[in-house]
């Protein structure tokens, strides 16, 4: 379940962070929100940075949802009065701002009352100047360190395998079982590529659950893996598969896209299931 990575697909990827990185940090209020979803788009999908970003969003000790509550409590009324703190750790700091940058292209987070409020600022090209070079260009920095220090360690290496594509430390056992989501991403379901998205879904969820405890997730991820090969099987077999699911179900945080695959192995005729 190992994975091996060529070395120049690494630079190669690295290289386009450093592209995307370098758009979104001199966007305008007009490329902001275009350049910051490119730039999560590629860290979460693009092979190789999707191993990277996948560390960034396990670490045990960070958790970017109470940070955000605790900066809404500080100040007052006054514009700007709100106060934030980053972490003097790196690890931590980089974990959180990559986060961050999560939740506002996701709109989860209000990016403009987050500017308001954080830096006085009201109109939106000054919002995204302060906010590029208070959250965007730490992160970039930060990171761009880690990731210089993968391709100098491996510099001799024509392939490297997955557990030298390390930024952070996010857990026990934490990089083995980012290996296997690789693994599971590399299984493709060819009946159905809504099922394959779910059955991906699933396995990003174990692995970003702050629910399940680390030493756990290893064994969650082995389950997941015995699904997607039974399910990407020219004659899967329910009886295999459904019990996992239901055990998997108990778990809230992937209680929904659990009964989702579910209710489209029951309903899709499609599928080959005895």
């Amino acid at each position: 379940m190992n994975q091996i990575y060529d070395h120049k697909k690494i630079e190669r990827s690295f290289r386009r962070f450093g592209d995307y990185s370098e758009d979104l940090l001199n966007s305008n209020f007009k490329t902001f929100s275009n350049n910051l979803n490119i730039f999560i788009d590629f860290c979460e999908n693009d092979e190789i940075m999707r191993i990277i970003s996948a560390q960034l969003k396990s670490k045990e000790n960070v958790d970017v949802n109470k940070w955000y509550s605790d900066f809404q409590k500080t100040g007052g009324s006054i514009t700007g009065s709100k106060e934030y703190v980053l972490s003097i750790d790196e690890e931590d700091r980089i974990s959180l701002l990559y986060q961050l940058l999560l939740k506002m292209n996701s709109n989860e987070l209000d990016f403009q009352e987050f500017c308001l409020e954080a830096y006085g600022k009201t109109n939106v090209t000054e919002m995204v100047r302060a906010f590029n070079d208070a959250i965007s260009r730490l992160l970039v920095r930060d990171l761009s360190y880690r990731l210089d220090e993968i391709i100098e360690t491996t510099n001799s290496d024509l392939k490297v395998p997955i557990e030298k594509l390390v930024v952070i430390q996010t857990g026990a056992g934490s990089n083995n079982t980012i290996a296997i989501g690789e693994h599971i991403k590399q299984t493709v379901i060819s009946q159905s590529s809504e099922l394959d998205e779910l059955i991906n879904k699933l396995s990003n969820e174990i692995l970003n659950s702050r629910e399940i405890p680390e030493e756990d997730k290893e064994d969650l991820m082995i389950d997941v893996d015995t699904i997607k090969k039974q399910l990407a099987k020219k004659n899967p077999k329910k009886d295999r598969i459904l019990p996992i699911l239901r055990d998997l179900a108990t778990f809230s945080t992937l209680a929904f896209t659990v009964q989702a695959i579910i209710k489209f192995i029951s309903e899709n005729p499609s599928l080959p299931i005895p």
